[in-house]
């Protein structure tokens, strides 16, 4: 078996690989957890309206069936002529026609609603499942990682308390990143979709500019043609502002921050068909101008209003990023500590050297030798220089 060095040797990249690719999809677990959150809220606003077209589907069919019946009955027409009921008949019809028209439109505007939100839930789930598979990822390479750990460490930390102490410095800064990620991703996605109702309000602006120049040709004879341009624009931009209040409150549930009464106070004129027709003159043509221009000047504000709340969301983006820039920062140093000292640890185990292995001397085989040792028989070999008895010294060693 290899020893704890010769794996540590062959494993740093590998383990230095690890980490990178941790770090780079550290953002995907708190980023899937908010947008399910985002997809869930959508989905309830989705089963809400689809219930509710229903309900306006319904009421759109009673509505068609009464004022074609009314538009359709020549016994009522004559008799309203014979009698002199012709302007209480045609009032009457017109009450009809624009109950039914109103329904209709409720209807309309409802169904493109539910498209919006098809197609936000279609998106976000494209999304969703992208972060599934960076989550999976990412759970596969912190187990890559711990698989790692406990082969060379056999348990990590076991024995090594300050193992302990760095690892729970790194779960600190875990769960902080974790915070501010989704602090993060909140006002990104409020910032998107301030995007969409700021577009969604420019569309209306356009159609009520183009209502004002219709009415102002009807001022100048344009006729029915005018009256009905008129009509189609403005329901067009009751359309683009329904649009454009969904985006601002998925905004503010995106983003508490985020003002949803941004948009309140928007005005979309009202006409009338059979009144624009039957009952036009130059007068009505002028006052219903002025609603128009009162329309497009309440247009105006709300614009100007999300214009702020996008630059306020703009700047409160920029210092959660800032903070989560800081937070990376310290999750990446506290990570690059506790590396260090495992590494150290790695390093040793084997004496500390990471550049070679120290020598290892084995002791000789067999049981070590005897101590008896017996002295050599005879006296001492005599060495030149040494002084002996009869040379200046007596038996004793005495000079």
């Amino acid at each position: 078996m290899a020893s704890t060095q010769a794996q540590l040797e062959s494993n740093v990249s590998y383990h230095k690989s690890l980490l990178g690719q941790i770090a780079q999809l550290e953002y995907a677990p708190s980023s899937l957890e908010s947008q399910q959150g985002f997809l869930t809220g959508l989905k309830n606003d989705l089963k809400l309206s689809e219930a509710e077209v229903k309900t306006l589907s319904e009421i759109t069919s009673k509505e068609r069936k009464e004022h074609q019946g009314l538009k359709d009955s020549v016994a009522r027409k004559f008799t309203a002529k014979v009698t002199g009921r012709k302007e209480k008949f045609a009032a009457r019809q017109e009450k009809e026609e624009r109950e039914y028209v109103q329904a209709l439109e409720k209807e309309m505007q409802c169904r493109h609603h539910i498209e919006t939100l098809k197609k936000l839930i279609s998106e976000g789930e494209t999304r969703r499942d992208e972060l599934i598979k960076n989550v999976a990822e990412h759970e596969k390479l912190k187990h890559d990682l711990h698989a790692l750990y406990s082969h060379i460490f056999d348990g990590p930390t076991q024995g090594y308390p300050q193992d302990d102490i760095l690892e729970q410095q790194v779960l600190q800064s875990l769960t902080e990143h974790a915070r501010i990620q989704s602090d993060y991703d909140h006002e990104k996605r409020a910032g998107e979709l301030l995007d969409h109702a700021k577009t969604k309000m420019s569309h209306c602006w356009q159609a009520i500019d183009a209502a004002l120049s219709a009415s102002t040709w009807d001022m100048f004879g344009g006729g029915g043609i005018a009256d009905m341009m008129e009509r189609s624009s403005l329901s067009e931009a009751q359309g683009y502002a329904h649009q454009a209040t969904m985006f601002v409150q998925q905004a503010h549930n995106a983003c508490q921050l985020v003002n949803p009464k941004a948009i309140d106070g928007l005005y979309i004129a009202e006409g009338s068909v059979i009144g624009d027709i039957i009952f036009d003159n130059i007068y009505s043509d002028m006052k219903f101008h002025e609603k128009i221009q009162d329309s497009r000047d309440s247009a105006d504000q709300v614009l100007r209003n999300l214009t702020s709340e996008r630059h306020a969301s703009s700047q409160r983006l920029n210092t959660v990023k800032t903070y989560l820039n800081n937070a990376e920062e310290e999750l990446k140093k506290r990570r690059e500590s506790l590396d260090t000292f495992r590494r150290g640890v790695f390093e040793s185990i084997d004496g500390g050297s990471a550049g070679g292995s120290r020598v290892i001397y084995q002791p000789p085989e067999g049981p070590p030798p005897s101590g008896n040792f017996q002295p050599p028989v005879g006296p001492p070999p005599n060495y030149e220089g040494v002084g002996v008895p009869g040379d200046g010294m007596d038996k004793k060693g005495q000079w």
